[in-house]
């Protein structure tokens, strides 16, 4: 009895290895019944554009204050009389601004006073830490003024004889080469900055953008103003060319670098680990038998 019941227990424990092997077997080579797990993944954003701010501070870099200056070469000049009007104009390559002031246009100053002879100047300034009111990365294209009697200000105003805004006529012609497309170039009122001459040399110091100017193009090179009416700074600067109306600029893309791959799901039925305990459970009762067999021989 001693012997049979040791037998049944080795038995019984050969049952419960080989349940054992069938839950849990194949060794960590993906047999068992584990649950089923996503790889990471890792997403890259396509045709994204990063965006950095840059802050003032005290304690940081400051930006210069806009600076435009001009000297006596870059001054074109002529005495208006009212009654008969006239014209001013530039005389560089390539480049060229014509004012024409009608007959019968005064000069009103600050204090009332109305002028029919008056000096009239057109000056081309360098700009200096002025950027381009398109581009923030990039400088202005130019820069011109309007001045009367060595005034450069828009306290004074250019008027008829009843006293209303007479504007002058500008054009601007700009050739930067006689096969090239012409330039979309246009103009922004500049106010707010501080007018002196020092030593021959005109400074022009701070201020800011104030408005767009209106221009009317009449050739391939020259374009037609007639809003001007105030000695003031017109900053120039060059349209960017219009984007294509089909351009469309593609969606964010999503791309995965780890494919995802599924195991077994959880609660399926293991048939391989069943397999291996029978077998282990049929042949420790197979030697069982034979010793006991033997023994009784």
């Amino acid at each position: 009895m001693r012997k049979m019941g040791t037998i049944a227990a080795f038995v019984a424990l050969s049952c419960i290895m080989g349940m054992a092997l069938a839950q849990y077997g194949g060794y960590g080579y993906g047999y068992g019944t584990t649950a089923a797990t996503t790889a990471p993944t890792t997403t890259v954003a396509q045709n994204s554009t990063a965006t950095t701010t840059v802050n003032n501070t005290s304690g940081g870099a400051r930006i210069a204050p806009p600076l435009f200056y001009a000297n006596a070469g870059s001054v074109f000049s002529s005495v208006i009389n009212a009654s008969v009007g006239g014209n001013v104009s530039t005389s560089l390559i390539g480049s060229t601004i014509k004012v024409a002031i009608a007959p019968g246009t005064y000069a009103r100053l600050a204090n009332g006073t109305t002028l029919s002879s008056y000096n009239f100047s057109i000056i081309l300034f360098h700009a200096t830490n002025v950027t381009s009111y398109y581009n923030s990365s990039a400088q202005a294209f130019g820069a011109f003024a309007y001045e009367i009697n060595g005034m450069l200000t828009p306290s004074i105003t250019l008027v008829n004889s009843t006293g209303f805004g007479m504007p002058v006529t500008t054009y601007y012609t700009l050739i930067t080469s006689p096969t090239s497309p012409p330039l979309n170039v246009t103009t922004f009122a500049w106010l707010g900055g501080n007018y002196s001459v020092v030593n021959g040399t005109m400074f022009y110091r701070g201020g800011a953008y104030s408005g767009q100017d209106t221009w009317t193009r009449t050739s391939n090179f020259t374009v037609v103003n007639n809003q001007f009416t105030a000695p003031i700074m017109w900053v120039q600067d060059v349209v960017p060319q219009a984007q294509p109306a089909t351009s469309t600029v593609p969606p964010a893309t999503t791309v995965a670098t780890t494919s995802v791959q599924q195991a077994p799901a959880s609660g399926s039925t293991n048939y391989t680990g069943a397999a291996v305990g029978i077998v282990i459970v049929v042949i420790i009762v197979a030697v069982a038998a034979w010793m006991m067999t033997r023994k009784k021989r």
